[in-house]
């Protein structure tokens, strides 16, 4: 692993991308393990990637994610490229229906790849998401239309964002990018009632078992108002935890796990009916968190917002966004008896002066 959390090349294949006489297009794909990049296949021509592609997205209902790097000689006869300098276009290739953790990886790590190689012989980047992308004269015409309309690195996609030059951006800035792609892609499909706002990961039983005492308690079972959730990568589900019962909302800085990421859920109750009368979402990401568990969070937010909406018939207070977890404003956090008391007070201060003095006594003569 790279210090900017990106997933490395393995010798074998920055060897079979530094000379590649043949003019080989390369397949390389992230190991099972997470912690590099291999060589997977080498194909003679575009025609043989987008059959190969078809054929295994036809018999594979869980479709592979790809780096796909294309010698810039297959797409432009012109090239002067010599067989032991070989500049490639460089196409991430990323199903739709990939599973997210594989999504995040790919994007992630693209960048730490692409200085191994050197970014000098890169040209074109491409992030793709289907097989007819990938159609030899839909795919020789998106090469060459990029190439003529850059000659900086850019990321192109069918979303609609502005391509972007990314040979200055960093790992962070990188992951930020994929987000906002993600998001956008989110927006344009809630507009037509599809499930891009919809939670990505499913929720164990645990934690749905957390969550039905959470908004729905049985006071002789449940006492608790807060509780963190949790995505685990490695089995891509969401899980609760730390349940607890804040008395005060100066406690809940002290709940928020701080080794990373975490969505937590606040209630805060009256106690004079002893009912809950207001529901909190916190999203916190404190400083030094990975890359990837952050875009894993981040884009992961408003579905899960949607969900508990929908499954629990509430509405959210507010929804707070922080980083460490002293950087919570309390005040946005208290209930209805502490906004009182609160209020009580400041008025009992404003009631309160000194006696005044009296008039000074004049001096008499004995």
């Amino acid at each position: 692993m790279s210090t900017q959390s990106g997933i490395l090349g393995d010798e074998k294949l920055l060897e079979a991308i530094a000379h590649n006489p043949s003019k080989q297009v390369i397949l390389a794909q992230i190991n099972k393990s997470c912690d590099t990049v291999q060589l997977f296949k080498s194909l003679d021509s575009i025609e043989e990637l987008h059959a190969f592609l078809s054929n295994e997205e036809s018999k594979n209902s869980n479709f592979e994610s790809f780096y796909i790097l294309v010698p810039i000689n297959l797409n432009n006869s012109s090239s002067s490229a010599t067989n032991n300098d070989t500049s490639y276009d460089f196409i991430t290739y990323i199903p739709d229906i990939s599973p997210v953790r594989q999504k995040m990886l790919y994007a992630s790590s693209k960048l730490s790849l692409q200085r191994q190689i050197g970014t000098s012989k890169i040209g074109v980047n491409l992030l793709l998401n289907s097989v007819e992308e990938l159609i030899p004269t839909n795919l020789r015409k998106e090469l060459s239309e990029s190439a003529s309309n850059s000659d900086n690195q850019s990321i192109t996609n069918t979303t609609g964002l502005k391509k972007i030059d990314v040979s200055v951006l960093s790992e962070s800035e990188l992951a930020n990018l994929e987000i906002s792609r993600q998001q956008y892609k989110q927006q344009l499909v809630s507009q037509t009632n599809g499930s891009g706002s919809q939670l990505s990961f499913k929720i164990n039983d645990n934690g749905q078992d957390l969550l039905n005492g959470f908004f729905k308690p049985n006071n002789m079972v449940h006492n608790y108002n807060f509780i963190s959730l949790l995505i685990d990568i490695s089995s891509e589900l969401v899980n609760a935890t730390n349940e607890s019962m804040i008395d005060k909302v100066s406690e809940l800085p002290s709940k928020i796990i701080t080794e990373h990421p975490t969505y937590s859920l606040y209630k805060s109750s009256s106690k004079n009916d002893n009912t809950f009368d207001q529901y909190f979402f916190i999203y916190s990401c404190p400083s030094g968190s990975k890359v990837k568990e952050r875009m894993l969070y981040a884009s992961n937010k408003q579905g899960l917002i949607n969900h508990l909406t929908d499954q629990y018939g509430i509405t959210f207070a507010k929804v707070i966004e922080i980083g460490d977890a002293d950087e919570l404003e309390l005040s946005e956090l208290k209930s209805r008896d502490e906004e009182e008391e609160s209020s009580a007070n400041n008025l009992n201060n404003r009631l309160k002066f000194n006696k005044p003095k009296g008039p000074p006594r004049r001096g008499g003569h004995k």
